[in-house]
């Protein structure tokens, strides 16, 4: 350590500084700073609630079909609307307004889907849907015939009160008669239920199709 400054000075031992003239006479030490402990998190500003919409996200090619449970409720439920509309409408003349019963029951299966699921669907998976409830519908018909038939294979007495009080239920007693005897001919049972098929599947698809078709348009 030096003993003289440059100024001429005697310095004191260990100074830090000549007492005269002010030089550092050794190179300062800074202060260390308390550090600051690691892993202390930082102060996190709370949240402000807030309320957030779902809107419908655009499905260019939706999942539809009989492993999408919300599909197949959907169209369950539209077609038991055609089939208890179809029913409450025989006496006025189903033949003319079940087309039009087939048709609002495919518009109702997009409509729930789309409402469950919070999806636009194309017009493509529109028509699956109603296809899917036309489907149903021929389904549940197809059960009912059949139990029909079976009730009816063993019970004469049945199938001539169905004959005689047809006309009571707004049923002609041609139409009824034939739809008692289509057992007794096999080709006309399946050309009707093939047409029937047809029908049902047709008219429920275009609703659906129409119904996801006037989604898209309103929600551009």
């Amino acid at each position: 350590m030096e003993e003289i400054c440059t100024c001429g000075a005697r310095l004191v031992p260990d100074a830090l500084f000549c007492h005269r003239c002010g030089r550092p006479l050794r190179p300062l030490i800074a202060e260390e700073e308390p550090a600051e402990l690691e892993g202390t998190p930082l102060p996190v500003e709370p949240a402000i609630d807030r309320v957030v919409i779902a809107e419908p996200v655009s499905v260019s090619g939706a999942n539809v079909d009989f492993r999408n449970r919300v599909v197949v409720k959907s169209c369950l439920l539209a077609a038991c609307f055609s089939l208890v509309f179809g029913v409450l409408l025989s006496p006025v003349g189903s033949g003319v307004l079940f087309p039009f019963v087939l048709f609002a029951g495919g518009w109702i299966a997009s409509f729930l889907y789309c409402r469950s699921s919070a999806q636009l669907i194309n017009v493509r998976s529109g028509a699956a849907l109603g296809w899917i409830s036309g489907l149903f519908t021929f389904l549940i018909l197809l059960v009912m015939i059949t139990l029909l038939f079976m009730t009816l294979a063993g019970n004469p007495e049945f199938v001539q009160l169905l004959r005689d009080s047809s006309g009571k239920y707004g049923a002609r007693a041609e139409d009824m008669n034939q739809l008692l005897d289509l057992p007794k001919h096999p080709d006309r049972l399946a050309l009707g239920l093939g047409l029937n098929f047809v029908q049902l599947t047709v008219f429920s698809s275009l609703g659906g199709l129409l119904h996801a078709f006037a989604r898209r348009r309103r929600n551009g």
